[in-house]
């Protein structure tokens, strides 16, 4: 199989591969496979991130569902309500403990970390949701806590930032982010706030063009 997603866990210098339903952690030392979490969810895994301590995995699947495991063991230990198809992108809010998600059912989550019930039936509540937040699949969401931002993008080479608190569009074209003239006129594949307090959003297409807007 392919692999969907690599993560790098700078905690205990190990690297975590989602191939299928399963989630390999290899030595980032020594490139030996240390550990596989087998059928971990019921789907294909689309993506995962980590939290602050690098201690919890958060994995997304081809069914629309966000679950949250264990980095070490592999046990499921809370999940958030699922999307109504892929995830494509998940962000945690270092600071503010939430997660945001973004699917190809065009919406996005903000939900809190916090979960509510018992067992591995423990909910995380979802704080603010986006219903067809772009005309177009969403394939990438990313958060920065200094600026109280995140924003995603979608196939159509559409960008949007929003205010963190209220799920607001911060500005539809800020900085001509959707004009094809100095913008992107392919599909984007990424984007990332430059983080350090520095107002920037960098983004890339899938032809290789990289843009640096400025935000705020």
């Amino acid at each position: 199989p392919i692999p969907r997603s690599v993560l790098y866990n700078s905690a205990n210098l190990t690297f975590a591969v989602a191939l299928d339903k399963e989630i390999q952690i290899y030595d980032g030392q020594t490139g030996l496979l240390v550990n596989t979490h087998y059928d971990i969810c019921d789907s294909e895994v689309t993506t995962m991130c980590l939290d602050t301590r690098q201690r919890k995995l958060i994995v997304g699947t081809h069914r629309g569902e966000c679950l949250v495991f264990s980095y070490m063991t592999g046990a499921l230990m809370k999940r958030f309500n699922s999307h109504s198809s892929d995830i494509t992108g998940i962000s945690y809010c270092h600071g503010d403990k939430c997660v945001i998600t973004t699917s190809w059912d065009r919406s996005v989550q903000v939900c809190d970390e916090e979960p509510m019930g018992s067992g591995s039936m423990k909910l995380c509540p979802t704080l603010r949701l986006i219903e067809n937040a772009h005309k177009t699949d969403i394939v990438a969401v990313t958060f920065d806590h200094e600026l109280s931002l995140y924003a995603t993008a979608s196939t159509d080479a559409i960008i949007k930032v929003y205010d963190f608190q209220f799920s607001i569009v911060e500005a539809p074209d800020i900085d001509s982010f959707n004009d094809n003239k100095i913008g992107h006129t392919a599909e984007i594949t990424d984007i990332s706030f430059v983080g350090g307090r520095i107002p920037a959003l960098v983004t890339v297409d899938c032809v290789g063009i990289i843009c640096i807007w400025a935000v705020r």
